[in-house]
This record gives C-alpha cells, sequence and structure tokens, in this order.
C-alpha cells in the first residue's frame, strides 16, 4: 500500500492509494484499479482530474501577497478579509479532525477559517511572527507556518503547509496538509 505523504514528510491519515496490490491482482482487475485510483486521488487532491490529469494554472509572485492578505485576515478573525481574496466557487479540503472535508464555495471557505479560530477561542496563532514561509512555484504556491493553540487545557502544535492554485487573481483552491493529523483531529474534536 502507498500512503500519500505530506508536505513535510508525515503520512495523512486515511490517504492511501492500493497502486501496488494492483501488480498483485490478475490484468483484468488493474484498469479497475487504476480508475478507482484516480477517483480517490482527485477527491483527495483536488488538483488532479478524474483521469489523473494535473490541472496547472499559472502563478505570479502578486498571488503571494493575496496568500498573505487571506492569512492576516484569517488570523484576525475578519471574514470579510478572507472574503475578499476567495474566488466565489473557492474550495479548502482539510485532512482531518471535526472540519475535515472538503469546504466548497467562498461562504464556506470562510466559516470554515474563521471556524477554527472561534473554536480554539482566539488563541490560534502562529508559532512566531515570523514563522511561516511562502514558496511560489510555476502552478502552485505553498504557505508553510507552525501554528499553536490551547483549547480546553488541550495544546495544538501544528506545522501545516497550504498549497493553493489561483483563478483571475483570486484563490480558487487550497489543500490543506498538517504535519500529525491525528494529533490535529484531536484538538479540533
Amino acid at each position: 500500500m502507498v500512503v500519500a505523504r505530506s508536505a513535510i514528510g508525515s503520512p495523512d491519515a486515511g490517504a492511501s492509494f492500493p497502486e501496488d496490490q494492483a501488480a498483485k491482482r490478475p490484468p483484468s482487475d488493474v484498469t479497475a484499479t487504476t480508475a478507482a485510483t484516480r477517483a480517490e486521488r482527485a477527491r483527495i487532491v483536488p488538483s488532479l482530474g478524474a483521469t489523473g490529469t494535473l490541472v496547472t494554472v499559472p502563478v505570479s509572485p502578486s498571488d503571494a501577497q493575496v496568500v498573505l492578505r487571506l492569512y492576516e485576515a484569517f488570523l484576525d478573525g475578519d471574514e470579510n478579509g478572507v472574503l475578499d481574496e476567495l474566488s466565489p466557487d473557492a474550495c479548502w479540503y482539510v485532512p482531518a479532525g471535526r472540519f475535515a472535508g472538503m469546504h466548497e464555495g467562498s461562504e464556506a471557505v470562510a466559516a470554515y477559517l474563521i471556524g477554527l479560530r472561534d473554536a480554539s477561542g482566539g488563541s490560534l496563532r502562529p508559532w512566531s511572527e515570523d514563522s511561516r514561509d511562502v514558496a511560489v512555484g510555476a502552478n502552485h504556491l505553498v504557505l508553510i507556518d507552525r501554528l499553536v493553540a490551547t483549547r480546553d487545557g488541550v495544546d495544538l502544535d501544528s506545522t501545516e503547509a497550504w498549497v493553493f492554485e489561483f483563478r483571475g487573481g483570486r484563490i480558487a483552491r487550497v489543500v490543506q496538509y498538517v504535519g500529525d493529523p491525528e494529533a490535529f483531529a484531536r484538538f479540533w474534536s
């Protein structure tokens, strides 16, 4: 079994693909397994279509400013500021916890981000003022940070990578990776 790895090397909970199992099946099962694997990847990693074709949209350095504005609005609990940076049909995939799944539409994405802050009692924050990094590639932008929070006497210390795609200068799609999905899920349960 091949386990999907997060951007920082930890296995993503529940994200496994049976590709190596296809070699052990009779040839008639290989095509069905490949199609099922592609469909599962399209569900978990939205940048892959059902055919397994990578969807690419060029990223510009100005997109980093869009992400930083979204991040600051998120940390400040500014829902309107979050909405300003999102495409109306934006979606955000969360791997674990009570917020797990795909949040579809700008209102749902903003509700998720503001909900995180509110659920932490306002304690969710970066580990330090300079702990975040932004990497701009040809087709994606990645924000990496270490977020901490305290809720009901339980501490969260979560290294995360948020992978962004853009459309028309606004955030269209985000896949969120967390370093320890089990600890992330426990904290937000």
